[in-house]
């Protein structure tokens, strides 16, 4: 009787076990095979997230798009079977659709210097649209407290995730991001550098000479925080990887992304070695410091004016240097690392952040082909 007790028990245990392991398996076949949505699929961040889900697996995604017929756009469908949806993300029928069976969303927001509330209230619809979809992570692209109002909407809306939907999501992140390397090449679609080649001397048969020009309202020997503006896509799409594969989750965590601490005068010495290998050809680089004054002059109305404060509240208040990495919110980060190439993370999925040196490498083919 006793042994018979024992063998039942036996086959109990057995069956739960197996039951533990098949409902588990079920689950995260779930969670892999839901739709993943990234918002601003088509730039930098986006594009980013979306690669590296890819290769790791994640390839049911879907992102939105004002025109689907645009060459980032078609892109990103090409290369990666991305479902573009064309329409607005601030309209919330369009996010209720979209967002339906979602297992994850990237949420990236854009500043609108003639209307910064607008950003505001995207970020908001978005992520209010997440939870009433049921979506099981949300990672935002953040920023830190600067103390500018209309830049400190990114923070606003790392609050407003954190605590106005504090039990909405089984998992959630946010990035926090700071000053881009890109943005001192392009921005908006626009080149913000000079490139020119010196005249060569007749019947010379030296290599070509060219110069390169940066400006930045940052003096030429001021170290600021800095990283790829991909790294922010990147670390998301990693937190989502593991979330997704893992089942552990995210509670309210924050990485604050620094792929470099560097000054314009040593990203120039960064772009002279990297030419200086080729052989092909010379290149001396310069940086300029552009005042306030110069800023307003060169970018018209409001715009200009915003873009002027930034750099001369960064020079005077330099947020990112406060205790806590600069957050000054109520939210303390758990794990920051501002050291030079990584970030701190639980999983392998984490990946190393690029310095300035290994992302212009990359960069350079595609700007200047005939140098490389």
């Amino acid at each position: 009787m006793t042994a018979t007790l024992a063998q039942k028990i036996g086959v109990l245990v057995a069956m739960w076990a197996f039951l533990s392991m098949y409902f588990s398996c079920f689950h995260w076949t779930l969670r892999i095979n839901h739709p993943i949505l990234i918002i601003g699929g088509t730039g930098e961040q986006g594009y980013s997230a979306i690669k590296y889900l890819h290769e790791h697996g994640l390839r049911n995604l879907r992102t939105i798009s004002r025109n689907s017929s645009s060459l980032a756009a078609v892109r990103i469908q090409d290369e990666f079977g991305v479902d573009v949806v064309e329409g607005d993300y601030g309209s919330k029928y369009l996010l209720r659709q979209v967002m339906k069976g979602c297992s994850a969303v990237l949420v990236v927001t854009f500043s609108e210097f003639e209307r910064p509330k607008r950003e505001e209230l995207i970020g908001e619809i978005l992520m209010d649209a997440a939870a009433e979809n049921g979506v099981w992570h949300v990672s935002l692209s953040s920023g830190d407290k600067t103390g500018i109002e209309w830049l400190d909407i990114k923070h606003h809306l790392e609050n407003y995730l954190f605590q106005h939907h504090g039990g909405s999501f089984a998992s959630s992140s946010a990035i926090r991001s700071g000053f881009f390397f890109d943005n001192l090449f392009f921005k908006g679609g626009e080149q913000r550098f000079m490139f020119s080649e010196e005249e060569p001397q007749p019947e010379s048969k030296s290599a070509r000479k060219y110069q390169l020009k940066l400006f930045s309202g940052f003096p030429s020997d001021f170290s600021v925080p800095m990283h790829a503006a991909s790294d922010v896509g990147t670390i998301a799409a990693a937190h989502m990887t593991s979330f997704l594969y893992t089942g552990v989750p995210w509670k309210h965590e924050i990485v604050r992304v620094v792929g470099d601490y560097i000054s314009g005068s040593e990203m120039c010495k960064v772009v002279e070695q990297h030419f200086s290998k080729k052989k092909l050809a010379t290149l001396s680089c310069s940086y300029t410091h552009l005042s306030a004054a110069d800023i307003k002059d060169m970018i018209a109305g409001v715009k200009g004016e915003r873009i002027a404060g930034i750099f001369e509240h960064a020079l005077r208040l330099q947020w990112w240097r406060q205790s806590n990495g600069g957050n000054g919110n109520d939210i303390q980060p758990k794990r920051v690392q501002e050291e030079k190439g990584g970030i701190i993370g639980r999983y392998p999925f984490l990946v190393s952040i690029q310095s300035f040196k290994t992302w212009f490498e990359d960069k350079s083919f595609i700007w200047f082909p005939t140098l490389t």
